[in-house]
Parts: C-alpha cells; structure tokens; sequence
C-alpha cells in the first residue's frame, strides 16, 4: 500500500496519465512525480504487475566477459525467477556507451546497479530473495 492507494491502482492510474500527457514538456510537477511512481515501485521490490524481476546486463558485441556472466544469469534462472534483458551500449545511446564503455559487463536488478565487470552470485541471490521475501 502506498498511503491508502495500492500499487497496482496508482500504477494504473499513471499508465493512464502518461498515455494521456503523452510526455509534453508542459507536465505539472504532480504529473511527473505520478509517471515516475511504476518506476519507483518497482526498484522497491512491488510487484506492480505480476512481473518477475528484470535482470539487466549492459554490455557489448565483442565483450567475452558479458557473455560469460549472460550464460551464467540463464544457469541461476532454473533456481530463481527473474527476466534478462541484454542492452547492448554501442547500439542504445552514447550516453550509455560513455559511461559503462569500460566497465562491461554491468548487471542492473530492477533499474537498479548490483555488480560490474563479473557477476557476483551472492549479492544476486541475495537480492533475488529479498524481493521474493517482498512479494510473498
């Protein structure tokens, strides 16, 4: 519960508000803290959908490292449930390319940093049970 809304009602009602606005410049502060609210939740482990955690990997073509640690995350799936999202820096934004250009690969769990360079097991399946803790 998030105050006396649930996360799924204000979830939806920010899905609704965002096809609405359709991301204008000219979006009120209460709007943007209201499209931001899906993302919120679901880096504090809500389950907004019914979704399972999303395991992101920032890496590259020509990195042997990122497919190492991307066979690994698809090993720890048969134990936990979570979704794996490869993103390649080179083709998504410079932005991206600029900033982890020399750190891949680097593991995000919901949009949040978890590990660089290698996978570290440990802090994964801790944080993988902590939100199984959440949801249950």
């Amino acid at each position: 519960m998030l105050g006396r809304y649930s996360v799924n009602a204000v979830c939806q009602l920010t899905a609704k508000t965002r096809n609405f606005i359709g991301f204008r410049e000219s979006v009120t502060p209460w709007h943007l803290r209201l499209m931001h609210c899906r993302t919120f939740c679901e880096t504090q482990g809500y389950d907004v959908k019914g979704e399972l955690p999303l395991v992101q990997v920032y890496s590259s073509d020509s990195c042997t490292l990122c497919d190492v640690v991307i066979s690994r995350l698809k090993e720890l799936q048969t134990s936990y449930n979570f979704r794996i999202e490869e993103v390649d820096i080179e083709r998504e934004s410079r932005q991206l390319y600029r900033k982890y250009r020399f750190d891949i690969p680097v593991v995000h769990l919901n949009q949040s940093f978890l590990c660089k360079h290698a996978l570290d097991e440990a802090k994964l399946r801790h944080k993988l049970e902590e939100l199984n803790m959440k949801r249950s």
